[in-house]
């Protein structure tokens, strides 16, 4: 996966200080992977599309204040999470009273690997990678989330604690866990060697 090279650091600074050509650089390098992750929480592409939409024109109109160095990929993802934080909150709070939205299964954290993303063509070998996912989505939210943000989007620990909030330890503990929980449920079954092909490993 991606993840901060030292050119996207002179990318950065070039936009930070105006350059217009490296805003559209971040924006069109970014732009797919903050959609598959923002799609994990967001069922509704229309919001999920407002929401990054916003975080862009934000990002744009505020750039003169933000700091040097950083890690682009970090920073994006954090302020996407942030956004969409905001946009369901505000929306339960429009429609508590008529319940007109289904705020619970707008906020679910899915996982979605689709077989072409892992090479996969042959028929039993899909099959249990739809056996895979639907084991992975059935474990807690938090769980989902931090096998994402690991396996699919290439973070380390210390990154995927500081943008879920919690300690290195406890997002240490919650990969164990989850991984520990798959392998038991799939232990009898083909769908327990997508393990090792999806990286999901301690």
């Amino acid at each position: 996966m991606k993840k901060s090279l030292p050119e996207d650091h002179s990318l950065w600074k070039c936009f930070i200080q105006g350059d217009d050509a490296a805003f559209a650089s971040i924006y069109s390098g970014y732009i797919d992977m903050l959609y598959a992750y923002g799609k994990r929480y967001l069922a509704d592409e229309c919001l999920l599309q407002d929401c990054l939409q916003d975080m862009f024109i934000d990002l744009y109109k505020y750039r003169g204040t933000l700091a040097p160095d950083i890690n682009i990929k970090f920073y994006l993802f954090s302020a996407l999470k942030h956004r969409i934080s905001r946009c369901l909150k505000k929306i339960k709070i429009a429609e508590q009273e008529t319940s007109s939205y289904d705020y619970q299964n707008s906020g679910v954290f899915n996982l979605c690997f689709s077989a072409e993303d892992y090479l996969i063509r042959e028929e039993e070998t899909a099959g249990s990678l739809k056996l895979l996912m639907r084991e992975m989505n059935l474990l807690p939210i938090r769980q989902k989330e931090v096998l994402y943000l690991r396996f699919n989007s290439g973070f380390d620990y210390e990154e995927i604690a500081r943008l879920m909030k919690i300690s290195v330890s406890s997002c240490r503990t919650m990969v164990f866990r989850a991984v520990k929980q798959l392998r038991k449920k799939l232990e009898n079954s083909p769908a327990k060697n997508l393990l090792v092909l999806l990286n999901i490993i301690l």
